[in-house]
């Protein structure tokens, strides 16, 4: 009786061991085939209502994140000089249980934010903002509205009001490179 006892002892303790080892089983990756126009190389330029005449180039970048459920961004925006002043870091997917796509970007001034979007509805995408870090010198923004121009062009356009309650509207236009 012993035994049979210890038998069946082990044997739970085995299968527990057994359980606690075995991984859970991976969520299933998003579909991300909304994002696949935005990967690639871009050049981008824009302007500010609030410095007029000045043109900003920058550079992004986006691939499949090699784990799956990311695309992820790397944005470039260089000086007049050349260099490099502004470098912004995305990773995007989609959340099925939200039904919503994320954005979640930090930045090399030290910002970070997160935005979401219901995905495109046509040839636009609207990103909320969820404002969890304020510029102190900003008192309002809108969306963002990206909007797809053509299969190598996309048009992003906001605006934002700082504390003198004039609201200046900034817009970027980014072209596919070959």
């Amino acid at each position: 009786m012993r035994f049979l006892l210890f038998v069946s002892g082990l044997c739970a303790a085995l299968v527990s061991v057994a359980r606690a080892q075995t991984p859970a089983a991976a969520p299933p990756q998003p579909d991300l085939a909304a994002m696949q126009y935005f990967i690639g190389k871009w050049a981008c330029a824009g302007t500010n209502s609030r410095h007029p005449g000045v043109v900003s180039p920058s550079t992004f970048e986006a691939a499949k994140d090699d784990s799956g459920p990311w695309v992820v961004g790397h944005l470039t925006v260089y000086a007049p000089s050349g260099d490099a002043v502004y470098r912004s870091y995305d990773h995007y997917t989609f959340d099925p249980a939200a039904k919503q796509w994320v954005d979640v970007g930090v930045d090399s001034a030290g910002g970070y934010a997160v935005s979401t979007s219901p995905g495109p509805t046509g040839n636009v995408w609207v990103w909320h903002d969820l404002g969890l870090q304020k510029d102190p010198s900003i008192v309002s923004q809108s969306d963002t509205t990206l909007t797809v121009n053509d299969a190598a062009s996309y048009t992003l356009a906001w605006t934002y009001t700082p504390k003198d309650g004039t609201t200046y509207h900034q817009e970027v236009t980014c072209k596919k490179k070959a």
